[in-house]
């Protein structure tokens, strides 16, 4: 089946724009693992589907130092279990980064000032907020802006984002970026 009729398959009606802010977990990582943990989390949630729960579509995102900027349609409303998903793959390559660093759950980390590694059951991953940045919405997912006027604070907003490694504005170039986004002229609204 090729692409387009696989997302015209699913009809999608629901569009969500959240916001994530990490935890104090995110201290634990470099930018770059953070982003990659975060970019990986995306794809697995991207490629499951539950038959009870829907399907769900990444239409832009942008992940920063410490936030996670993410729009997506899903076939149904309610739409919290998916994100369970996206939380318990989070976890899961927190796990994984940990194990390869060797440390070890409940201990003192090992001389990286991490502090004490609490099990991941017992922390926040993110703070959930809805995303109300209109011209930030607007860029990562592939539409354009305009004010009628040459607008300094929305051409460095757009050199910014042109600049970011881990956003939707490469895939919406042309480009592949690291997480599986589907461009939204693709999805049967």
């Amino acid at each position: 089946m090729d692409e387009s009729a696989e997302y015209s398959r699913h009809k999608t009606k629901h569009t969500h724009r959240v916001l994530y802010r990490a935890g104090y977990w995110r201290d634990w990582f470099s930018k770059e693992r953070f982003q990659l943990i975060v970019a990986l989390a995306l794809n697995d949630w991207v490629v499951h589907e539950e038959k009870d729960w829907g399907k769900l579509y990444i239409t832009g995102y942008l992940i920063t130092e410490c936030r996670l900027y993410l729009e997506v349609k899903t076939t149904r409303k309610d739409w919290k279990h998916l994100e369970h998903y996206f939380f318990e793959r989070v976890k899961h390559y927190i796990a994984e980064e940990l194990k390869e660093k060797e440390y070890c759950y409940g201990n003192v980390s090992s001389g990286n000032n991490l502090g004490p590694v609490l099990p991941l059951q017992d922390f926040k991953l993110f703070t959930v907020c809805p995303l109300y940045e209109n011209w930030l919405l607007q860029l990562i997912t592939g539409h354009s802006v305009e004010t009628g006027y040459d607008h300094h604070a929305l051409n460095r907003l757009k050199a910014w984002l042109d600049a970011q490694r881990f956003c939707s504005v490469i895939d919406y170039k042309g480009g592949d970026g690291p997480v599986m986004v589907v461009i939204n002229e693709k999805i049967k609204v």
